[in-house]
């Protein structure tokens, strides 16, 4: 039979204490996991009434994931974390400068945080908080708070990094990071705020009710000095990606020769609840259509993202790799905004005297151009928008560059 800890105290006597394990294989180390064993190797006897019943007891190691530091090997152009990331967004040279993020808190509000052994390896930390109604905290049965904290990281080592794992209440989440009191929140996730009834997908020209207090609570954040970071959406007319006091940030394909282009995966749109706003600002890192496989990313090993994107199907409908490995390929703007949020950091490390305004201020008159392609027409009630010289519809002001933003401030 099997039983749980408190079980084993109370039918044998002894006290158990929490442990860890460190294995190696292959020369390779493998996840340090806990779990309970006596105390100071005590006794376990067995009660007289089990005497003739029971031969052994054994307390059992946990099974330890497979997933590995490294990414698999696929066949087809794509881009890792760090170095990629860090390297076209020019952060990479930032860091050359010294500023890495250091000192700035940066809080996700996202499906969770696993800590890979991608994020063990290179000293990379998250403190963990749940949301209302979440579960599991060291868990991401979905993936995709794991998968992203990674471009922060890339573009922003040393920042301190908290994780918001939400439940239920959006409104409730993006509160308790604000009581976190950070300087720069993330928010890779959107509502879609269209008429689902309409053909074309028509806008909504007004912020339903149900998501006023969010609203709020936003506009809240950045009155009191807090940057808030948000995805534009993948074809989505993305709340709060348009709330006009966030930093909205839409999608750039940077291919093989480093040629920019509007990612087609990425929205761009005209806000109708907000006249005037335009989404997005300008642009992170982002893959295109038809399922935005750009990036090499660590996630926990075969959760919803991992199985989802290692289909089978060969590359541009699959991402070529195991569906338990913890490795998949994937982006988005969902991907693009804590890359531009990790910036922040930089920016924030080198005058913490920066407002949110003064930050995307920055941001947008450093953005280098970016001059063809289109954003996702599905954002548009049918019609992409297109990338031209200058400010346009597809990419705002373009995209980031770290190293141009940071002589500016």
């Amino acid at each position: 039979m099997e039983g749980s800890p408190a079980l084993f105290t109370r039918t044998f006597g002894t006290e158990l204490e929490l442990r860890s394990i460190h294995r190696v294989q292959s020369a390779r180390p493998m996840r340090e996991k806990s779990f309970y064993a006596p105390t100071g190797g005590a006794a376990r006897e067995s009660p007289p009434e089990l005497k003739d019943l029971v031969e052994r007891a054994y307390i059992q190691p946990p099974a330890i994931y497979m997933e590995s530091p490294l990414p698999p090997n696929v066949n087809y152009f794509h881009l890792t974390v760090p170095g990629d990331v860090a390297m076209l967004t020019r952060a990479s040279e930032v860091h050359h400068q010294g500023f890495n993020g250091k000192g700035i808190k940066v809080v996700m509000i996202d499906s969770g945080f696993f800590n890979h052994q991608y994020y063990q390896s290179h000293g990379l930390k998250a403190t963990v908080m749940l949301g209302s109604a979440a579960v599991g905290i060291n868990k991401d049965d979905i993936g995709h708070g794991s998968a992203h904290a990674a471009n922060v990281f890339a573009t922003a080592p040393g920042i301190t990094f908290g994780m918001i794992k939400q439940g239920n209440d959006s409104t409730a989440a993006f509160n308790a990071a604000v009581a976190l009191k950070p300087q720069i929140i993330i928010c890779s996730w959107a509502f879609d705020l269209v008429d689902e009834n309409s053909p074309n997908r028509a806008h909504l020209t007004s912020v339903p009710s149900k998501f006023k207090s969010l609203q709020m609570a936003i506009a809240h954040a950045v009155s009191m000095g807090i940057c808030v970071v948000c995805a534009a959406g993948n074809g989505h007319v993305a709340f709060p990606g348009m709330h006009p006091n966030v930093i909205s940030v839409g999608g750039v394909f940077v291919d093989e020769t480093q040629q920019l282009s509007a990612s087609n995966f990425a929205s761009a749109f005209d806000s109708k609840p907000f006249p005037g706003r335009h989404v997005p600002d300008f642009c992170g890192l982002c893959g295109m259509q038809p399922q935005g496989i750009y990036i090499m990313l660590p996630l926990q090993p075969g959760c919803q993202l991992d199985n989802e994107l290692s289909s089978g199907n060969p590359f541009p409908e699959g991402d070529e790799t195991q569906k338990t490995d913890g490795w998949t390929a994937f982006s988005g703007t969902s991907a693009a905004a804590p890359q531009i949020a990790g910036v922040c950091a930089l920016l924030k490390q080198k005058d913490p005297s920066l407002t949110p305004h003064e930050i995307r201020q920055a941001l947008i008159a450093s953005a280098k151009d970016c001059s063809q392609g289109e954003a996702n027409e599905l954002s548009n009630e049918g019609t992409a928008l297109s990338a031209t010289d200058g400010v346009d519809g597809a990419t705002g002001h373009g995209f980031v560059d770290a190293a141009a933003a940071i002589e500016i401030v």
